[in-house]
């Protein structure tokens, strides 16, 4: 059986019409739309670093008002500083309303990505007696 091709004149020779691959026009198309995704997907890695460095600075923060709450359970006038490493600590100690004891609370604040403020605070209830 004799297959027939339907055939295109083409300056190198004969290209089956079917068979003529990318032109120009797709081709710029194609990279276009690749460039769109990759700047997106560069864009999700910059935001994700960035998250990633402020949930760091949460965490820290954290830690210090932990570890300085714990001083404080240990020695009630451990002198805890007012700023390190960029973070601004603060001390209070109140009574607790009904008299049961003094609450201690450790707060502690920096200025984080956009110029905003945070703050972490952790309170602890000393009872009356209790070393």
């Amino acid at each position: 059986m004799i297959k027939s091709t339907n055939y295109r004149k083409h300056a190198a020779g004969r290209t089956p019409v079917g068979e003529q691959g990318f032109n120009l026009i797709e081709l710029m198309i194609a990279m276009v739309i690749l460039s769109v995704g990759l700047m997106a997907l560069g864009g999700m890695q910059i935001a994700a670093i960035q998250s990633n460095g402020e949930a760091n600075k949460d965490s820290e923060a954290v830690h210090l008002a932990s570890r300085y709450l714990e001083q404080i359970i240990r020695d009630e006038n451990y002198d805890v500083p007012d700023e390190i490493d960029g973070y601004t600590i603060e001390v209070e100690s109140e009574g607790s309303a009904d008299g049961s004891g003094t609450w201690y609370t450790v707060t502690v604040s920096y200025t984080g990505r956009y110029n905003i403020d945070r703050t972490t605070s952790l309170r602890y209830l000393r009872a009356n007696g209790s070393p």
